[in-house]
């Protein structure tokens, strides 16, 4: 136990500044979510919200196809001093995304042919998302890149803090005044998108990063990795969405609104802790070089599971009180869901560690097979605990995913050779 606390008192000492400004927009953010989310599921029909949750999730799988990984990887030559890399990450990244939200907005054509679309507003939101995709998706997700990289925690606080607050006040104050989905939706993608592009026009002005992308300070190898990782991506990106695709048409959109708040609410909560953790270590694996993370790593595991198990539990009384006392009752039954689902919050943070120094090494090879064999598992997982079990049996089959993940993670990377020899004999 002495040495729990001192790992406790350790981990404190190095990131207390730095955390300061990596946790505050996460937890404001997380703060201002619990207080707008009420308001906007009191204001808006139970069915609409789930249209909408499953309008985001074929958004979410398209994405994939724009090569995230390419704005992530673009941190490794931010961090060694190639600062044109943003640029030149954000315009390859931007092309893409247009070729795939120009898809979409015809794919909207089709569907206001449809009745079934039409009835349930799904063509209209659809073109609202493909819209966001263009001209506001890549901005939102670019600028944090270039503050962990460059560790400039203040400033990502700030931005974070005024993009999430004003994008979530926001839009539950359209909610409130209009209780109109559509309306709701515009706004919220609306300030997504100014927010966004507000943050990027600061870090190319400020930075002059242009002239630095035309002094040619360029790491060009992020574009290649995160084109490697699109079809790992696009198996873990329909794994990870098949269960929404699945509850929408088959158990109806009103439980898939339910569901949805079940793992809204776990992701804010786990991201909470995870995003923070990612931020403050990406820097430091890269300076430490891979033999010194991973011995970092492999030292502190044990202590890492106590943690987060201590954690896992004061989160899920404290999702219990919010969800029973403070949604709508038609909601009440996401208790259930996440209960299984933050049974997964500590292989979450033990991933964290060994995620992100491949990550930051651009091991490509390995977070491919991370990426295919957990979640050809969960698919199978879905498909039979869902038939077994409904949508608790859904949750489960997330839950144990996120388990399995770890344990592949560890593997890979602590037992490479064991595994090695033992495909050989085989």
């Amino acid at each position: 136990m002495r040495n729990f606390f001192s790992f406790l008192s350790l981990l404190f000492k190095r990131y207390s500044s730095s955390s300061f400004f990596v946790s505050a927009p996460q937890i404001i953010s997380m703060i201002v979510g619990i207080i707008t989310l009420p308001i906007i599921l009191n204001n808006l029909p139970t069915k609409d919200y789930g249209v909408l949750q499953f309008v985001l999730t074929i958004q979410l799988w398209m994405i994939v196809f724009s090569g995230g990984n390419i704005t992530l990887g673009s941190k490794k030559g931010i961090a060694e001093g190639k600062d044109g890399t943003f640029f030149y990450a954000f315009l390859k990244r931007l092309k893409l995304l247009i070729v795939i939200g120009i898809l979409g907005i015809l794919t909207t054509v089709f569907l206001w042919n449809n009745s079934y679309f039409a009835i349930n507003n799904f063509a209209e939101l659809f073109l609202i998302l493909n819209l966001y995709l263009i001209f506001g998706y890549l901005p939102q997700t670019a600028y944090s890149e270039y503050f962990i990289a460059k560790k400039k925690f203040k400033e990502l606080a700030f931005f974070r803090i005024f993009s999430g607050t004003l994008v979530q006040v926001g839009a539950a104050l359209v909610a409130f005044l209009y209780k109109d989905i559509m309306l709701f939706s515009i706004a919220q993608f609306g300030l997504l998108a100014m927010t966004g592009w507000i943050c990027v026009g600061y870090i190319l002005i400020k930075y002059k990063i242009l002239l630095h992308y035309g002094k040619r300070e360029i790491e060009t190898e992020c574009y290649y990795y995160g084109l490697k990782l699109i079809p790992s991506q696009v198996i873990q990106a329909s794994a990870s969405y098949l269960s929404n695709f699945i509850i929408g048409p088959f158990f109806g959109f009103m439980n898939l609104a339910i569901f949805s708040i079940a793992t809204k609410l776990e992701v804010l909560l786990r991201n909470s802790f995870t995003s923070v953790f990612y931020s403050l270590f990406y820097s430091d694996y890269v300076d430490r070089g891979r033999d010194g993370s991973l011995k970092i790593i492999k030292n502190k595991m044990n202590f890492t599971l106590i943690l987060s198990f201590l954690v896992a539990t004061l989160l899920w009384l404290a999702g219990y009180v919010y969800i029973r006392f403070f949604l709508p009752p038609v909601y009440h039954s996401a208790i259930l869901y996440f209960f299984i689902l933050i049974l997964g919050f500590p292989a979450f943070m033990l991933q964290i560690g060994i995620k992100t120094m491949l990550e930051a090494f651009f091991y490509h090879k390995e977070l491919t097979v991370i990426a295919i064999v957990p979640n050809i598992l969960f698919i199978v997982f879905i498909l039979l605990f869902g038939l077994w079990l409904g949508i608790a049996g859904i949750a489960l089959a997330t839950t144990a995913n996120a388990w399995i993940t770890f344990a592949l993670y560890y593997i890979i990377v602590f037992h490479k050779e064991s595994v090695r020899r033992f495909l050989g004999r085989i």
